[in-house]
This record gives C-alpha cells, sequence and structure tokens, in this order.
C-alpha cells in the first residue's frame, strides 16, 4: 500500500534563478566577449561562447527537471522522501514521532540547515543531505518553503527529515497510524 502526501511546489525565487542561470549567465559572457576582445580574436571566441550558453542551459534545464521530482510517500513500513536528485527511505519504526512537530524555521533557528554536503540549494529551494547544529546533525531536506515545515527527528538522535508538506499533520497522522 502506498499513500502519497504532497508537497509545497518551489516558489517564484527558485524559478527565477533558474531562468536567470539559463539567460543572464550566458548574455554576461557575450558581454564580456564583445567588450574585451579584438575584432578577429571576436570570430574564433563566438564558438567558446556557445559552449557557455549550451552549459548554461544544459545545467538551468537539469536543475528544473530535478526540481519537479519532489514526493512524500508512505510505502509499506517506510517513508520514502524524493527531492531532486536524493532519495531518503526511512522505516516509520525509527521515526521518534514523539518529538516530531511542524515548525517555522525563520523562528525555530534550532533544526534550520546549516551546511550542505550533498544537495541543492537555491533560494526557495533547499534538497538533499545537510548539516544542522549540533554539526553532529544530519538532515535530509525537502524544504520549498521554511513556514509549516515537519521535522521528523530519527530515534538515533543523529539524524533527521525536513518536509515542506501542504499537509503536515496529516502526514504526520498518517505515520502515528502505522507506527
Amino acid at each position: 500500500m502506498t499513500c502519497e502526501f504532497r508537497v509545497i511546489p518551489p516558489g517564484k525565487s527558485t524559478w527565477f534563478t533558474l531562468l536567470a542561470v539559463a539567460v543572464a549567465l550566458p548574455l554576461l559572457a557575450l558581454i564580456h566577449m564583445l567588450v574585451t576582445a579584438q575584432m578577429d580574436v571576436l570570430k574564433s571566441g563566438l564558438s567558446g561562447y556557445g559552449g557557455v550558453a549550451a552549459i548554461s542551459v544544459l545545467v538551468a534545464s537539469g536543475l528544473f527537471l530535478s526540481l519537479r521530482r519532489l514526493s512524500i510517500s508512505i510505502d509499506g513500513d517506510s517513508l520514502v522522501v524524493r527531492a531532486a536528485l536524493f532519495t531518503r527511505r526511512v522505516r516509520i519504526a525509527e521515526l521518534d514521532l514523539a518529538a516530531a512537530r511542524v515548525a517555522d524555521l525563520d523562528n525555530d533557528r534550532e533544526w534550520r540547515p546549516v551546511l550542505r554536503t550533498n544537495g541543492i540549494g537555491l533560494p526557495g529551494a533547499c534538497m538533499g543531505h545537510h548539516r544542522g547544529k549540533p554539526w553532529e546533525r544530519r538532515i535530509f531536506c525537502a524544504l520549498t518553503s521554511h513556514e509549516r515545515v515537519l521535522v521528523l527527528p530519527e530515534r538515533n538522535g543523529v539524524r533527521c527529515l525536513l518536509l515542506s508538506a501542504e499537509k503536515p499533520k496529516a502526514l504526520l497522522g498518517a505515520l502515528a497510524a502505522l507506527h
């Protein structure tokens, strides 16, 4: 049995950043090349500009597609979180549901991710593996908002999940029912 829970979609700031990577970086490279290059060098340099433009568009496209891969589901006895390029599967029995809560990360800084170890960080989106305070705390994030974040610590006291579920209390209730 699989039960899906919707994730809050990334906001405008995330998509604007991706657009800036795809459009502004190649444009800045072209302007730089036009201002600094001489005419004979410019002809040979346009092929280099095409490479910069192609790489920028590919990176932005890859990020765009990966950010559309956001899901939270309960699959049997496990919670499965897919966030961009990353997936975390945790047995529900390993979660400390008594310590779980819905938090506003702007006010409750205890749970905020501090250091990205293997993840994606864009304005309005934080995905993947991070560290928190204390530094031993390992955090897996699927964050698209700092408001109404479901904080799910694991029983080992070291790891936790931060999830931007549209209905965090419903997800917590479903987990508690299966615990």
